[in-house]
Parts: structure tokens; sequence; C-alpha cells
């Protein structure tokens, strides 16, 4: 889930840090079978909104490159 940003680790961290939460087991304990719907629930709300911030770089980089380099628009604007 966290491969594709700058600050892998720290989304790496982040999610295992959620993770632990939600299961209520703390690190190095393994967790077991029976946390992995809780598991599934809380990837698929991470993924969520991994899913809506990288939107959200997509379009700031379109208008960035659109306004900003292409139309020459003054930074300030933005």
């Amino acid at each position: 889930m966290s491969h594709n940003f700058r600050f892998k680790q720290a989304w790496s961290n982040g999610i295992w840090y959620n993770l632990r939460e939600v299961t209520g087991i703390p690190s190095p304990h393994p967790m077991e079978v029976r946390h992995i719907p809780h598991i599934t629930r809380e990837c698929e709300r991470i993924w969520a909104v991994i899913e809506r911030l990288q939107s959200a770089m997509v379009e700031a980089e379109r208008r960035t490159i659109r306004q900003l380099v292409r139309k020459r628009e003054n930074v300030d604007m933005l």
C-alpha cells in the first residue's frame, strides 16, 4: 500500500501501527487467524484513504502543469 509514496517507511510504519491497534496485538507478537476480519476491514479503509489521496495528488500535478507551467499563471493564484 505504501510503495507509491515519497515517505514509504513512514506510511508502512503508520499502517502497521494501525493494524496492531485494530487487532489489539502489540508488536512483536504475531497476529492470529481470528484477526483477519479486522485486518481486512482496516486495510479496505486505509486503501480508500490512499485512493483519495492519490487522486488528489494526480489532480494537483495536472493543475500545476496546466496552469503554472504551460499557461504561466501566477503561483499565488492556486
